[in-house]
This record gives structure tokens, sequence and C-alpha cells, in this order.
């Protein structure tokens, strides 16, 4: 149990540490693909996306909240990404149509996300 709660302070950890790289080195286009990036990767490690696509059922003012963003910087940005082919939005479902372009834009890496969940002690002898 304790490694469980250890593993998921270092996870929570990785991604403070990825939000403020995000916000303080990150253009807007930039900041949004992450953000979207992020929510297809988890997502999909929960069994709630194909890793492609997925609904968000958010405000673009909270998009704007959690990016450090205005709400026009950010239907801008939406809109620089569909435009670009990256993204496909109809209603509040996202579809990633480049996933290797939006990651290159975004500098996405998903490792920081520990992708490969807590290890197990190998037994001692």
């Amino acid at each position: 149990m304790g490694r469980a709660f250890w593993f998921d302070s270092l996870v929570d950890a990785a991604i403070f540490g990825e939000w403020t790289l995000n916000v303080g080195r990150r253009g807007a286009r930039e900041r949004v693909a992450h953000l979207l990036l992020e929510f297809a990767h988890r997502l999909h490690s929960v069994g709630l996306s194909d890793g492609k696509a997925f609904v968000l059922p958010v405000t673009q003012a909270d998009l704007a909240d959690a990016t450090g963003l205005s709400p026009v910087h950010v239907n801008r940005s939406l809109k620089a990404l569909r435009v670009e082919g990256l993204i496909r939005m109809v209603g509040k479902s996202i579809t990633i149509d480049e996933p290797d372009a939006l990651e290159r834009l975004a500098d996405f890496n998903d490792l920081y996300l520990h992708p490969e969940g807590p290890r197990t002690l190998e037994p001692s002898h």
C-alpha cells in the first residue's frame, strides 16, 4: 500500500514539473496540444479511450484555466490545430488525427506519466 502511495506521489510530482515547463516555455498551441495529449494518454491508460478519440466534457474557459491562457487564446489554438489537420472536434468529442505530429509540436513524451505503473518488488532470497 505504501508503495502505491509513493508511486502516486512521484507521478503527481512529475506532472507538476511538466506543467511548470508547459506554462513557462511553451506557446499557446503547444500548451493546448500537450493538454489534449495528456488527456488522451491518461484516458487510454484507464480504458476510457483508444488513445486518439475521447470526450472532453470541459469548457474552453476550463482549458484556459488549465493552460494559463485566456479563453480566446484557447479558441484560436484549437482552431489552429484543426486547420493544421492535427485534431478534429465534434461537440465535446476530440479526435487526434496526427498523434506523432501533435506530439512533436507539443514536445510530448508520456514517460512523465509513468505508463508502466508501479513496479513490484522482487522477492528476497
